[in-house]
């Protein structure tokens, strides 16, 4: 099943990354943007204003839910099927 395993903030791409891994190292990333949008036409900046809005603990707990579902049901074809998993 998938758990937290780190996350960090990158300044460099302005992401709040959080890594999960499952116990045979299967990794999955959730990035969600803190830093600066800025327009496309022309590139100027815009500093964020909706970072009090954010729930990166709801955006983990969705994610993993959604990723260890469908690992189950992974499994249960498997399974069913007499296939081996890797």
């Amino acid at each position: 099943m998938y758990s937290l395993h780190e996350q960090y903030v990158d300044m460099a791409s302005g992401f709040h990354v959080i890594e999960l891994r499952d116990e045979r190292g299967h990794r999955h990333l959730i990035q969600i943007a803190i830093g600066l949008d800025c327009c496309p036409a022309c590139g100027a900046v815009h500093p964020k204003d909706n970072l009090e809005a954010l729930d990166p603990a709801a955006a983990i707990a969705g994610v993993n839910e959604a990723l260890n579902t469908s690992q189950r049901q992974m499994l249960t074809y498997a399974g069913k099927h007499g296939l081996r998993v890797r």
